[in-house]
């Protein structure tokens, strides 16, 4: 038996109350004031009786707060700011890739922009961590997922000329699962299918810039880059009678010749 005997007091965040070294853990909330212990130790010999105290004060420093927010979501191409970049007492706040451990900011807030040329979303973990003068650190992770943009294709289309007034002019993009497309028309209306890659238009009357532009978002909410035709809608034709004999005298020349209004980029076919 060894000659001396242990007491500590009191045992609520010791781990031994009869040995000569304990541990000492106590848990604070983050961010909280820190705490201060006191902690006895009796040491009693055994052979003389005789017993010495001495004390210890523990200080508990709280970890600090560290948020870095929600997980959330951005499109391929676009940027988003995380964090605040409100100072504090911090000693230290970094953000950091995790994948490529590549620090992104030396501060509380941290702007990212990501590319996507797949067509499934990317995730990109991202670590924010806090560092108090006092050595204590924290840290939290957030998920920055990277959408896809939707695949571009050109409108399809019969003709970029029309005639004026013309009704269900059929106009498309190829179809693709989950997409929407948003339609804009200038010089007529969209009869049907806005919303879908089809859509009819009815044409309005002459117009030399008339034209119909198309945006496709996709499952994932991103939206695509417009694509635009520029339409035509001719003029109306309003032949005139034309001008030449109406009669003829068997003694007059067997060819005569007769003329009409001239519209441009209009071909003309003439009947007997």
């Amino acid at each position: 038996m060894d000659r001396y005997a242990y007491e500590w007091s009191p045992t609520t965040y010791l781990s031994n109350r009869n040995t000569a070294r304990v541990s000492f853990r106590k848990s604070i909330p983050d961010g909280s004031n820190f705490t201060i212990d006191t902690v006895v130790l009796n040491v009693i010999d055994r052979i003389t009786g005789c017993q010495k105290k001495d004390t210890v004060f523990v200080t508990t420093n709280s970890k600090p707060i560290a948020d870095a927010g929600r997980d959330t979501a951005i499109c391929s191409g676009d940027s988003i700011t995380l964090g605040n970049a409100v100072g504090t007492t911090d000693r230290i706040r970094r953000w950091t890739d995790l994948e490529t451990g590549r620090v992104l900011s030396e501060g509380g807030s941290v702007t990212v922009s990501y590319t996507n040329t797949s067509q499934v979303p990317d995730t990109t973990k991202l670590v924010f961590e806090v560092i108090l003068g006092n050595g204590c650190t924290n840290y939290d992770t957030v998920n920055v997922i990277t959408n896809p943009r939707p695949l571009q294709y050109p409108v399809e289309f019969p003709s970029l000329r029309v005639c004026p007034d013309v009704l269900g002019v059929s106009y498309s993009v190829p179809n693709n699962a989950g997409y929407t497309y948003n339609w804009q028309v200038r010089g007529g209306t969209i009869a049907t299918g806005q919303g879908t890659s089809n859509i009819t238009v009815n044409w309005g009357s002459a117009l030399e810039n008339a034209g119909i532009s198309v945006v496709p978002t996709n499952q994932y909410g991103c939206l695509g880059t417009k694509d635009s035709i520029i339409i035509t809608i001719n003029e109306r034709l309003k032949p005139t009678t034309a001008d030449g004999a109406s009669r003829l005298c068997t003694s007059e020349p067997l060819v005569q010749t007769y003329t009409t209004g001239f519209t441009a980029n209009s071909t003309y076919t003439w009947f007997t």
